[in-house]
């Protein structure tokens, strides 16, 4: 039921808002290493890039380069998005993706949750060079 709730989501928010996820590949041997993308659900704070990968794909950039190459430069010439954050789990804190500053560590609702997070904020149209 997970799985199928998770897909139904992911392709709902395609339909409905017209962007969401992508999936990030190894490009030497086009295996699946997580997904990154755009997220922004009804009641969501604000705008979010967001991004997970596979265990064994840690550490190697996959998700920065996703986050500046993919996400917020979409965001910023697509959508005209003037602001756009990621909320992390403390224990996934250790590194923002794409040049997030962390801004504050605070309770934040996220639909039917209430979750401790870190909130990071990408920098604005302005202050991207891709």
């Amino acid at each position: 039921m997970g799985a199928w709730r998770r897909i139904a989501t992911y392709l709902g928010h395609w339909t409905l808002r017209g962007y969401g996820h992508w999936a990030i590949e190894e490009k030497a041997s086009g295996r699946f290493v997580g997904y990154s993308g755009l997220w922004n659900p009804e009641g969501w704070p604000e705008p979010e890039v967001i991004w997970s990968l596979t265990a064994d794909a840690h550490g190697r950039g996959y998700a920065t380069e996703a986050a500046r190459a993919g996400a917020r430069v979409r965001l910023s010439r697509n959508l005209g998005w003037r602001t756009r954050v990621s909320f992390i789990a403390p224990e996934n804190c250790a590194v923002a993706a794409g040049g997030a500053a962390p801004r504050r560590r605070s309770r934040a609702r996220l639909q039917a949750l209430t979750i401790t997070v870190g909130l990071y904020r990408h920098p604005g149209p302005d202050q991207l060079h891709s």
